[in-house]
């Protein structure tokens, strides 16, 4: 595909294939791009409105996304991804009330799908409706039993809310598929929980694996910045709206002007600004 938009770079097409094909190997950052150019060469392209959106979702975009999203579900007002992607967008700005009807109009467009099943979860989390939430999840959870990040977050929410009744099951579930190598739950939601140090450790090589890559390859030796900065990643669950969260910001400020940069990752200075610990992936 790379070769296609190389030989024909006025060809729409070829990068929407190509942001496509980013998007499925989860670059969404050459996807946003490549969208991107594909909307320049041919702004009215639902399909390329989508990806961009998708890609921009992903990368904790949302500002940027929502734009997109509008526009794809101006064009096509029955199309479910359009809609899933306005609901992302929507809830990722904070939007709750509209990420709700929007919501509610994904649902209905496609009931059983997993993915808005998620949403409707995350938002009913975010206004204070456990059970709600918890009933959401189920059913993503029944949709599609096998996708793995549903199974840790109703875990961790029922915890959160002392709903012990099949806990140690499900609990008993997670850690059998990482300790299989399969990757079952954001390590965080498993922290709680009575699992072993070498399950949480596994747990968090599968989450680095699924995100950022091979974790067991040696990382190269980096040059000195020319400004003289150390740079410093997290992988830390305690980026929210409290004492650590607001350190690590004030240190981040101070790093602009002296020795110290510290690269959070997208999600992690959202969710500093908005007050949310939800999952980070440091990018450091």
């Amino acid at each position: 595909l790379e070769q296609a938009v190389a030989a024909n770079p006025s060809h729409a097409g070829a990068y929407n294939n190509l942001a496509a094909a980013y998007i499925a190997l989860s670059q969404h950052e050459n996807a946003a791009r490549a969208a991107a150019r594909a909307l320049a060469l041919n702004p009215g392209s639902l399909s390329a409105l989508k990806n961009r959106a998708s890609a921009l979702n992903d990368l904790g975009r949302f500002e940027e996304a929502l734009p997109i999203a509008e526009r794809a579900v101006a064009q096509a007002p029955a199309d479910f991804q359009a809609n899933l992607f306005l609901t992302t967008a929507l809830l990722g700005v904070g939007r709750k009330d509209e990420a709700l009807a929007a919501c509610e109009k994904t649902i209905a467009l496609k009931p059983d799908a997993h993915e808005v099943l998620r949403l409707r979860a995350l938002l009913a989390a975010e206004q204070k409706s456990p059970e709600e939430a918890i009933a959401a999840y189920d059913a993503a959870i029944q949709a599609e039993p096998d996708l793995p990040i549903f199974p840790g977050e109703a875990l961790h929410l029922r915890m959160k809310i002392c709903l012990w009744d099949g806990l140690d099951e499900k609990l008993a579930a997670i850690l059998a598929r990482t300790d299989a190598g399969d990757y079952a739950s954001n390590p965080f939601y498993l922290l709680p929980a009575p699992g072993s140090a070498l399950q949480q450790k596994r747990a968090a090589r599968l989450h680095f694996e699924r995100f950022a890559g091979d974790v067991t390859r040696e990382i190269p030796r980096s040059q000195p910045s020319a400004d003289g900065r150390i740079r410093i990643g997290y992988f830390c669950a305690d980026f929210g709206d409290h004492a650590l969260g607001h350190v690590a910001q004030r240190g981040q400020d101070v790093g602009q002007e002296r020795a110290v940069e510290f690269h959070e990752g997208v999600e992690i200075q959202r969710n500093i600004k908005r007050g949310r610990a939800d999952r980070h992936l440091a990018d450091g």
